[in-house]
């Protein structure tokens, strides 16, 4: 259980003089999480915290599971679409984003690169893949198989940002929707999104655009079979 973490030292002067002192530091998180997180083992995931962005890409130490690649190519649609989407007039509110766009677009991709900009700004977000449910606590990566109870109002407020792909939040059991601000990656046609949209406040709608030949040409080096066509 990550609940609180104990650090314990003792004065180097007095240590050696036989009189120590014991001091005791306990930190607990701003946000209880139930005990039911604990340390993000994935190879891909846990290093989130660790990337940055070098000359336009995400340079991860280990392959997206998307892409099979390390590199993440940051779209300048990539950096306005986020800043509309995550923006806030009332910080104490939640809010609600739709990223739709045509199929194969980029739109997981995108969802990969908010979970990075959320983290580099030491936000709260929970990111719900198909591989697992990973939760960034604003200091560490971490991960679960069961969420925290909807009641625990410490975990579940309007600061958590959790992100959606290709899935019907309303539909997501443990997931008090009502309680945290959401955004959601689908194409336009999806059912569900009419039922997200009737949600309060109603969530702002991005289009991901189509890629240039510019962005094209950007990324064609990870893709060399390509060429030939």
């Amino acid at each position: 259980m990550l609940d609180w973490i104990v650090e314990i030292w003792v004065n180097d002067a007095e240590q050696a003089a036989g009189k120590g002192h014991v001091h005791i530091l306990a930190v607990v998180p701003d946000a209880s999480n139930d005990g039911v997180f604990k340390v993000c083992g994935d190879p891909f995931f846990s290093q989130f915290p660790t990337v940055d962005e070098v000359n336009g890409w995400l340079q991860f130490p280990t392959l997206l599971p998307l892409t099979e690649h390390q590199m993440l190519y940051v779209r300048s649609s990539y950096k306005s679409i986020a800043d509309q989407a995550l923006s806030k007039v009332d910080q104490n509110r939640r809010k609600y984003a739709i990223i739709a766009g045509t199929p194969g677009i980029g739109k997981s991709v995108f969802v990969y690169y908010v979970m990075w900009r959320l983290i580099k700004e030491k936000k709260r977000v929970l990111l719900f893949d198909s591989v697992g449910t990973f939760y960034f606590d604003s200091t560490t990566m971490l991960t679960c198989s069961t969420l925290p109870d909807k009641s625990n109002l410490k975990f579940w407020s309007t600061d958590l940002w959790c992100l959606v792909d290709s899935l019907d939040p309303t539909g997501i059991t443990a997931l008090p929707y009502l309680r945290c601000s959401i955004l959601l990656a689908s194409t336009p046609r999806r059912d569900y999104i009419g039922e997200f949209r009737k949600l309060v406040p109603t969530p702002v709608v991005l289009y991901m655009p189509l890629w240039t030949k510019e962005e094209l040409g950007a990324i064609v080096h990870l893709y060399p079979k390509a060429l030939g066509k």
